[in-house]
């Protein structure tokens, strides 16, 4: 029979016995170890048998583990690839529509404000229009999603002056701020020089300003400032709007999360903007991080590590 073949191999071949151990975990062996003795060599412990299961257990959680990562790996470069081409897609047909409104809406001005006709087709237009600016929002965002997942070798290591960069982010919200009656403060020391990308740290310090400025209510406060610490350069962005939950701080720099308060929920927004900032941060060797009291306020807490001198 089979038993007594095996023997008669094992003879054959100068052994006098064999322990296999299956490599798996779970249900699924994924391969043997196989061990021979010798004629004369002792016979296996029981000690030696669970050795080799424990062996043959921990390669099978290796191999699904690297098994796992790369099939994580494919479907991230699937999700990238088909997040770019829907995004191209999608612009022009945005940006048509969008020429189309501002042509409209020019007709719709010329009206006769007593014409019966006049104030649906302003209120019509209007609506489509914001309907349209907010998915070329997210079309944007998209974008700048699927270009900050890429590899960290992609982005350019030249000297970049923070404090500009902040300065411009303030100056760019400047009239957001002025029409929502947010008073916004700016304190930028000189000279706070990173290595990084410059388009990359102009979106991370629009998009959490512009935040800070979009959750702060009319008489509230938004204070920015860019200092070096050490060997680090450190902005802070303060605000006194409406704060952010512990929950919802546990989730903030995931893609697509939304805060379940219903103030905030009021505010159009795609769910992107943090995770876009946490990636452009992470690709910059940095960290950041989030304080908030639920109705009093968020400071935000950007750390990147300063350019060495020269």
């Amino acid at each position: 029979d089979e038993q007594e073949a095996v023997r008669a191999n094992l003879v054959q071949r100068g052994l006098s016995s064999v322990l296999v151990a299956p490599i798996g975990a779970g249900p699924e062996c994924l391969g043997r170890i196989v061990m021979r003795r010798r004629v004369g060599q002792p016979d296996w412990s029981d000690e030696e048998a669970e050795a080799a299961r424990a062996i043959g257990q921990d390669l099978g959680d290796a191999v699904l583990t690297a098994r796992s990562y790369l099939r994580q790996q494919e479907l991230g470069d699937y999700k990238g690839r088909l997040i770019t081409a829907v995004s191209h897609e999608l612009r022009q047909p945005i940006s048509a529509m969008l020429g189309h409104l501002a042509v409209l809406a020019e007709t719709v001005d010329e009206l006769d404000p007593d014409d019966p006709t006049y104030a649906p087709l302003s209120s019509t237009t209007r609506r489509i229009g914001r309907a349209a600016e907010r998915l070329s929002g997210i079309v944007t965002d998209l974008l700048s999603l699927s270009l900050v997942e890429g590899e960290e070798s992609a982005t350019p290591r030249t000297p970049v002056d923070l404090g500009e960069v902040v300065h411009g982010a303030v100056e760019l919200l400047s009239i957001r701020a002025l029409h929502g009656q947010v008073t916004l403060t700016e304190s930028s020391n000189a000279d706070v020089s990173v290595l990084g990308d410059a388009a990359e740290l102009e979106r991370l310090m629009i998009n959490l300003v512009g935040n800070a400025v979009k959750y702060t209510a009319a008489g509230g406060t938004v204070a920015v400032s860019c200092t070096a610490e050490g060997d680090e350069a450190i902005v802070t962005i303060t605000d006194t709007g409406i704060g952010i939950s512990a929950d919802d701080l546990a989730h903030l720099f995931e893609e697509f999360y939304r805060a379940n308060d219903v103030e905030a929920r009021r505010r159009e927004g795609t769910g992107l903007g943090l995770a876009i900032v946490a990636r452009i941060v992470e690709r910059h060797h940095g960290r950041i991080s989030a304080a908030s009291i639920h109705g009093e306020g968020s400071t935000f807490t950007v750390t990147l590590p300063l350019a060495p001198p020269g």
